[in-house]
């Protein structure tokens, strides 16, 4: 019988959600064509982390180490909470400095801004979204809430 510790657990979950970021890019095409990403066809993408309302970017710490150990760009976003319009121009920002293709993950609220920052970017072959909003147009996550 295997006995599961509370570490334990969190080292499963960090791993499953490695895992869920490599074949949720294995399975998503993107419309950007490889002529229009200037990296080599065997690099890897850079991965975008965006944390949510009630956290900062260390919230990643964790995560970050699994995916640079797995060949992976990491870059976790502090965005600054003081509106969704500054945390995706922040988010967009992050992702322009990327080379190459991006993939932008979004933890809770970061799914709202993941999605506006990036809109129309050629550069983003995913979003993944983790226990977040996932709107099919930027919207206030309050909206979202039910009265």
């Amino acid at each position: 019988m295997m006995v599961f510790t509370g570490k334990k657990v969190q080292k499963l979950l960090l791993w499953l959600f490695a895992l869920s970021v490599v074949v949720g890019i294995s399975m998503h095409p993107t419309s950007a064509t490889s002529k229009e990403l200037p990296q080599a066809s065997n690099s890897k993408p850079a991965i975008v982390l965006v944390h949510g309302a009630y956290a900062d970017g260390t919230s990643w710490q964790h995560v970050i180490p699994l995916l640079e150990q797995d060949g992976y760009r990491v870059t976790a976003v502090q965005i600054p909470l003081t509106s969704l319009a500054d945390d995706v121009a922040t988010t967009k920002r992050v992702i322009n400095n990327q080379k190459g293709s991006v993939v932008v993950v979004g933890d809770s609220y970061g799914g709202n801004v993941i999605t506006g920052a990036a809109a129309g970017n050629p550069q983003v072959k995913a979003l993944v979204y983790v226990n977040a909003f996932a709107p099919d147009v930027v919207i206030e996550a309050a909206s979202t809430s039910v009265k």
